[in-house]
């Protein structure tokens, strides 16, 4: 791919940024896969226009140069007059869902060189990362002195303190049918008191649970992306978190053998069910094992409490809880 044919991802009169045109020639010399699928590309205009099914103005936001296998696109958000020079870096899934990435291109290369399977929806290397990426770590550090990011869910906190949520600028575009950006929310000058225990966290912003005591004390978290959905997952503790479209925590799920910590309401997973019934309740709504394309699902219970549900996994025999959950009404399915 020519430098002129790339120029065309860009408006009239733009320059290509430097960084863009390094790693372009980069790509260039070096055929093949170096981050997961992720490769720059030509006809962003037209790749944003068709994934926003023909919607010039939506389109016109964005100015597209990279994708995926999938079909994942990556580029600037040009929201509020932006330029290439202040836009954020973000991600147009192929499911249809959206994400900020970096507040610049320094920092999306720093996520792009994890090498992940899919950038922008794995922040974790993959178990086979792609041939040429330990080549391009190389590159990037000797050539641009830049190291895959230590701490990519900070990173994407920065962002997004940093710009307005890019969902809801477009859930804003579905309902009201308007052409321009949302303002950007300010933050709270107050600093938020901790929860009592963990329920205290769900309906939250999930950035006061990565700060508080707890997290610091379950290691590295790992952020994903999966069908539109955003978790964050502290696999030595066995702790995983969904995340809502506002960035509030909707569900925690703790797993048994891994999680140690004290649990609410005063479950254990030495807990068997009949035992969690006479704990919790009747239950509002309970699902029987069952096995669907080889998953097995296990027998679990829904019990209301308070402003939250508590769901409970059992073990084949119900000897046991091998799962717990407490989420917001607005996650229930």
């Amino acid at each position: 791919m020519t430098l002129a044919s790339f120029k065309k991802n860009f408006p009239a009169k733009t320059a290509v940024p430097e960084l863009l045109t390094r790693l372009l020639g980069y790509q260039n010399k070096n055929p093949g896969c170096y981050s997961g699928q992720f490769e720059l590309s030509e006809g962003g205009p037209e790749s944003a226009l068709a994934w926003f099914d023909g919607d010039k103005d939506a389109a016109a936001h964005f100015v597209i140069f990279a994708q995926e296998g999938d079909g994942a696109l990556f580029g600037f958000w040009m929201y509020d007059g932006r330029t290439l020079d202040n836009a954020p870096l973000v991600v147009l899934n192929s499911e249809g869902g959206v994400s900020l990435l970096a507040n610049n291109l320094k920092d999306f290369f720093s996520l792009l060189a994890i090498g992940g399977n899919e950038f922008g929806g794995d922040f974790e290397e993959a178990d086979e990362p792609a041939e040429g990426l330990d080549h391009f770590r190389k590159w990037l550090k000797n050539e641009l002195n830049i190291s895959p990011a230590k701490n990519p869910v900070r990173a994407l906190m920065k962002v997004e303190q940093n710009h307005p949520s890019l969902e809801k600028w477009m859930a804003d575009r579905e309902t009201a049918g308007s052409s321009s950006g949302v303002r950007r929310k300010k933050a709270s000058t107050t600093v938020p008191r901790p929860p009592a225990d963990l329920t205290g966290f769900v309906g939250r912003p999930y950035p006061d649970l990565l700060a508080s005591p707890l997290a610091t004390q379950w290691g590295k978290p790992r952020l994903r992306k999966l069908e539109g959905d955003t978790y964050i997952s502290f696999p030595r503790a066995g702790v995983e978190c969904n995340i809502g479209r506002d960035g509030e925590l909707v569900q925690i799920a703790l797993m048994a053998g891994k999680y140690i910590g004290e649990i609410p309401f005063g479950i254990t997973f030495r807990h068997s069910r009949s035992t969690i019934l006479e704990l919790l309740g009747k239950p509002d709504h309970s699902s029987n094992r069952e096995v669907i394309a080889g998953l097995v699902l296990p027998r679990s219970d829904r019990f209301k409490k308070g402003r939250l549900y508590v769901a409970t996994d059992y073990s084949e025999d119900d000897s046991s809880t091998v799962q717990v959950a407490f989420f917001s009404p607005g996650a229930v399915k």
